[in-house]
């Protein structure tokens, strides 16, 4: 979990992956600078981080691993389980820890059944897939427009069920000068939802500190050639006193 500028360990999970993935990590992580750490790397806070063992994998080999749980109880993740390796994901685009103690409210909320998550078929990881990943693209930087009011902006647009829709949100509100990012931040002045179901949607609507719209607005400004107010129908929750488009 992200917590600030450092990384926060939450659990300790040795279920889930194959032999195969599971080598890949070890190689990738100790090939040309040596063997593993007998110390946590200082970018690393939290839960056995003082392992008498070791076993410290070094921040710049840091790969991102997909979890399941069948829920979270007391600050815990109820059997945890290692789904696969993100190779469209930067470390830098894993769960921050507020949002992983929002997902602990949401679900006790929902009264999430205990029983361990149904298997998923694995998805075969591609070099289209790799490119279609969530990280924040970049455009020419000639197509930003400077007159618009989300210059300087900070703009979360937060993971859903349709990752080609999230880039292209991205790149228009980029298009527009605003600062986006692909996690919420403590300093963000709106944020914009994929879909109204998915968890994490629904995290930063009950979290009430940020104006959350639908993925529409975006479409419309880009349809309308420009930044323009958002209609009710657009907006899951907005925030009084919030950043908002005059």
């Amino acid at each position: 979990m992200v917590l600030g500028e450092r990384y926060q360990t939450i659990a300790n999970c040795s279920s889930g992956l194959g032999r195969v993935d599971r080598d890949y990590i070890y190689n990738l992580s100790t090939r040309a600078v040596g063997p593993l750490l007998k110390e946590a790397p200082p970018e690393l806070n939290g839960w056995r981080i003082t392992d008498p063992k070791g076993g410290f994998i070094r921040r710049e080999h840091w790969i991102v691993v997909e979890m399941t749980a069948a829920g979270v109880r007391d600050g815990k993740f109820i059997d945890p389980v290692m789904k696969r390796i993100r190779h469209d994901k930067d470390v830098e685009e894993v769960d921050t820890l507020q949002t992983f103690k929002d997902y602990e409210q949401i679900l006790m909320k929902s009264k999430l059944s205990d029983k361990s998550p149904a298997k998923e078929k694995p998805r075969k990881v591609t070099k289209r897939t790799i490119l279609e990943g969530s990280a924040v693209p970049e455009i020419d930087a000639k197509k930003i427009r400077t007159d618009s009011p989300l210059v300087g902006r900070t703009v979360c647009v937060l993971f859903g069920t349709d990752e080609r829709l999230r880039k292209r949100l991205m790149e228009i509100l980029k298009t527009y000068g605003a600062k986006v990012v692909a996690n919420p931040v403590a300093d963000m002045d709106l944020v914009v939802a994929t879909t109204d179901k998915h968890v994490k949607t629904k995290a930063q609507v009950e979290a009430g500190q940020t104006t959350v719209l639908r993925s529409k607005w975006v479409l419309r400004c880009e349809e309308e050639g420009g930044v323009v107010p958002w209609t009710a129908e657009e907006v899951l929750n907005e925030v009084e006193g919030g950043f908002r488009i005059e």
